[in-house]
């Protein structure tokens, strides 16, 4: 039965008015019984946590000239499209812990020059904060977010940044709350990108064959920032818990990082780190 926060009664036992013990008799407690016992509201020992819908928005950005239609489809919902270059879409799908699957018809294929290839980035938002991405640069190549719940946006951009298919993607988000501290970092294109608590968003590409730029800012607050690494590095485990021997996928990894009140950073973080990672930093 679903959790509706009230206690039901299955059956009626009989007790002895005399003895105030059970008499063995029972019943079962059905609606049209003289006997019947409603369902009580019990918030202790069924405390009801409504299923929620799950809304998602899928914004496919990719209008640069190389872009192509991106398809998507909740594999444990019902909606499914193709989104072509600039559009958008809006949908909720009952209940909670969606699982979506990404595919481009253009990733991977060349562009420019003899190596560089076409790579499509995804970025997830639940509630409006970054919570994974992906970037896919091979033919044929599934992108794939599990366990979507609440308010979900997706955004997907191309870059021609890959290199034989080889390419990763990095992502800044930084909170509103972080008062005067400023970052910056040098986007694709070659222009300085700054983020402050009014330009919240940035990221960019690295392969294995171009340097990945630094990442510079100055805490210039009299309290301290929390930064927030996030990878995709962690123990391996089965899509479908029920299936080990299906498809597999890495857990993310946390890292927490202090930049004291004052402090000025200066990193190079895909050197550190590689692959798809993304950084949060908000107020401490």
């Amino acid at each position: 039965m679903a959790n509706t926060g009230k206690k039901h009664f299955a059956l009626l036992v009989q007790y002895s008015a005399t003895t105030g013990l059970p008499t063995g008799v029972l019943k079962p407690n059905v609606p049209g019984d003289p006997d019947y016992v409603e369902p009580v509201v019990d918030g202790v020992a069924c405390p009801f946590t409504p299923i929620q819908d799950t809304q998602f928005v899928i914004n496919n950005y990719t209008s640069r000239e190389q872009a192509g239609p991106v398809t998507y489809e909740v594999i444990t919902g019902a909606n499914m499209g193709t989104l072509q270059a600039t559009e958008s879409t809006s949908f909720a799908e009952p209940g909670e812990n969606h699982y979506i699957s990404f595919q481009g018809e253009r990733i991977g294929t060349k562009w420019r020059y003899t190596g560089d290839t076409i790579t499509y980035d995804f970025f997830v938002f639940k509630n409006g904060k970054l919570s994974e991405l992906a970037s896919a640069g091979n033919i044929g190549q599934n992108i794939r977010f599990f366990e979507l719940t609440g308010n979900i946006l997706i955004n997907v951009v191309s870059s021609d940044r890959g290199y034989y298919s080889q390419a990763s993607a990095v992502a800044f988000q930084i909170g509103t709350d972080i008062g005067t501290a400023s970052f910056s970092f040098t986007g694709n294109d070659g222009n300085i990108v700054v983020l402050d608590s009014t330009n919240t968003f940035g990221s960019y590409d690295v392969d294995y064959y171009h340097p990945a730029p630094d990442f510079n800012g100055t805490n210039s607050n009299d309290y301290p920032l929390l930064m927030e690494i996030t990878t995709y590095d962690g123990d391996w485990v089965p899509i479908d818990p029920d299936d080990p021997d299906g498809e597999w996928r890495p857990l993310p990894v946390v890292n927490a990082e202090t930049i004291e009140a004052g402090a000025t950073i200066n990193r190079n973080f895909s050197a550190e780190f590689g692959g798809d990672f993304f950084i949060r930093i908000s107020k401490k």
